[in-house]
């Protein structure tokens, strides 16, 4: 038995009538007739009483009337559920993120995604760079929001921001005004800086030094902090100056100013999406779709 066998059966129970039954399919009458008389000769049962005017339902045929309906939907169901799968638009999705991608390109990426993939199970997790390559290459993350430039063995990375870096000052600070102005790096040179340890993010760390050194000195640490939030509370408090993305500006925190730097090559820091190379997974293609047209997309 076929679904197209049920599905000729159950045109011609709600029909009651050949005629309009083939018309229904979009098939010839004599054809419809041969399939329907071909599935009751290997039932071994009649399904349909006929007459030159009249058509009805025997007591099986009504049986299988129910039972058909029944499978066609489920053959519907699973088709549809297929093709979302292959389209990405179902399943499970583990993306990692840096925490200052909160401020930036997470919430766009993610409502996006959602909005597009709805079915999709998507968890978020934070974690460094390096904590996020890990868990990558351990097939714990799908996708990961990370610092660049990193290592690309096994994965494969787009960059979806590149922002300045900002000076975040104590509101009480000199340097603090006026708002417009840039501040050279080199009036930097007898603050005390807070910062993201090296072993939590490397790549922070080293752009923050390299550029204190082109300009002179390096960086003289008084304190460090896990998290971009918590060294920005620590700068309202009077302990030190710091280097953040740009970003983080929507931070408004009480006590804190920022200011931008003179824009040279240095002075920028990149967000990539990374994922591994041999994941063929649809969800991740999905989502790599969703975050390549977020960096096409002009900016508003």
């Amino acid at each position: 038995m076929e679904f197209r066998h049920l599905q000729y059966f159950v045109a011609v129970a709600e029909e009651l009538h050949f005629r309009r039954a083939a018309e229904r399919l979009h098939v010839a009458q004599p054809a419809l007739s041969q399939q329907i008389a071909r599935l009751e000769g290997e039932l071994g049962m009649r399904l349909l009483e006929r007459s030159k005017r009249h058509v009805s339902l025997t007591t099986a045929g009504a049986v299988l009337l129910d039972e058909a309906r029944v499978l066609l939907e489920r053959r519907e169901r699973a088709i549809a559920a297929t093709r979302r799968a292959a389209a990405g638009s179902t399943g499970r999705l583990a993306v990692g993120f840096v925490g200052p991608a909160t401020y930036s390109v997470l919430p766009g990426l993610v409502e996006a995604f959602r909005r597009e993939h709805p079915a999709v199970d998507l968890s978020l997790h934070e974690h460094t760079t390096a904590e996020q390559l890990e868990l990558l290459a351990a097939r714990e993350l799908d996708a990961g929001l990370v610092r660049l430039p990193t290592a690309t063995e096994g994965l494969r990375l787009i960059e979806v921001l590149s922002e300045p870096i900002c000076l975040v000052l104590p509101e009480t600070h000199p340097l603090a005004g006026p708002p417009d102005a840039p501040v050279d790096v080199a009036a930097l040179a007898d603050e005390g800086f807070i910062v993201v340890p090296r072993s939590r993010e490397a790549l922070v760390f080293d752009r923050i030094v390299a550029l204190c050194q082109q300009e002179g000195f390096s960086p003289r640490v008084v304190q460090e902090a896990q998290q971009v939030h918590a060294i920005i509370g620590l700068v309202a408090t009077g302990m030190g100056v710091a280097l953040v993305p740009d970003s983080m500006r929507k931070l408004r925190r009480p006590g804190v100013v920022y200011r931008s730097l003179p824009q040279g090559a240095q002075a920028r820091i990149g967000t990539g999406l990374a994922w591994r190379e041999d994941d063929r997974s649809p969800v991740v293609e999905a989502f790599v779709r969703t975050a390549r047209r977020a960096v096409e997309a002009p900016a508003q």
